[in-house]
């Protein structure tokens, strides 16, 4: 018996794992177009994807606040208009703070805090 040829078809590839949900995406840029004066084309996202948060503050800790101390998996989102930077936290719920200039901590490396892929 001879082989039987086999034809190799190029697939779609695989969804990135890590990408921010679209309306999580749109909920942000709508919430910084309420802040500024600015078209939706004018907003570039920077950044994007998903990040462990070392705990409840989502990595912009406000003074006199009290967070849970626990690893929070969410989103950081990056957002430009013009030469300003806007950035945003966000928690896998959809809650999302704009993080005042000077205020961000980073979260945690990638593979560390044991959240899986999404």
């Amino acid at each position: 018996m001879s082989p039987i040829p086999i034809e190799i078809t190029p697939v779609e590839p695989a969804p990135l794992t890590g990408e921010v949900p679209q309306d999580l995406l749109d909920a942000v840029i709508e919430d910084l177009l309420g802040r500024i004066d600015a078209s939706r084309e004018a907003v570039v996202v920077d950044q994007a994807g998903a990040v462990t948060w070392r705990d409840g503050s989502l990595g912009c800790p406000q003074p006199g606040m009290m967070y849970t101390q626990a690893l929070v998996s969410g989103y950081r989102i990056i957002l430009k208009v013009e030469n300003v930077t806007y950035d945003y936290h966000a928690s896998d719920g959809g809650y999302f703070i704009l993080c005042a200039p000077g205020m961000a901590e980073d979260p945690l490396p990638p593979g560390e805090g044991g959240v899986v892929d999404r």
